[in-house]
């Protein structure tokens, strides 16, 4: 009996480790090595006049749901696709200022009053931020977040105030209008840019990518 249990649970140890092996492999694996990688200082000097540009890291959950459908997809491109792996060294660029870009576009659009109620001000509703349509100097629908403001959030937003609602703007405003890729400011990943004529025309970030990918005809 004894013997039998020893037996049981050396097999049990083994088999963990065998998947931890594996998850290990899985997760290192590189499923866009057999794309065109470049480095990000050369993203606006490709030979062809219209291509794309998806970034990326191998440990990036986002990234990885986005896997099935850009590997299914990619081959009905009209164009040409580059990937920058934001894991290799060179290619960290310069890092979106996030809180910067709260404290410039995040609004207060109302505030908790003394009975724990959301009191909205005149002209402002969380579905005009939620269900509207507003956009950005890029023309992207910007994707809004009702936040009660905290501790937390004025570490994000370091002019907010407490017991206001804010809406918080989650759309990285990116100018499509550098002339050097590494004077791109990278907001996460996944991204991806679309150039034409050495020049960015469009960009995709989070789940604009998937939804790109998703709707690839």
């Amino acid at each position: 009996m004894r013997k039998s249990l020893i037996i049981i649970v050396l097999s049990g140890i083994t088999i963990i480790m065998l998947l931890s092996i594996l998850y290990f492999y899985i997760s290192n694996k590189d499923v866009y090595s057999s794309y065109n990688k470049i480095n990000i200082k050369d993203i606006l000097i490709q030979d062809e006049e219209e291509y794309l540009v998806y970034f990326y890291m191998k440990d990036c959950y986002d990234c990885r749901i986005i896997e099935k459908d850009f590997i299914e997809n990619t081959n009905k491109l009209k164009c040409n696709i580059y990937v920058v792996d934001l894991n290799e060294w060179g290619n960290v660029g310069d890092a979106y200022n996030w809180q910067k870009h709260h404290r410039d576009y995040d609004k207060e659009i109302g505030e908790i009053d003394k009975n724990g109620n959301k009191v909205f001000y005149t002209n402002e509703s969380e579905s005009k931020y939620i269900d509207g349509n507003l956009k950005d100097k890029n023309n992207k629908k910007i994707s809004y977040e009702i936040i009660e403001s905290d501790t937390e959030y004025l570490e994000k937003n370091s002019n907010a105030k407490l017991g206001k609602i804010y809406a918080m703007n989650n759309t990285p405003y990116i100018d499509i209008n550098i002339i050097n890729g590494e004077e791109l400011k990278i907001p996460g990943v996944p991204m991806l840019l679309k150039v034409l004529k050495n020049e960015i025309k469009e960009f995709y970030f989070d789940y604009e990518v998937l939804e790109y990918f998703e709707n690839i005809s």
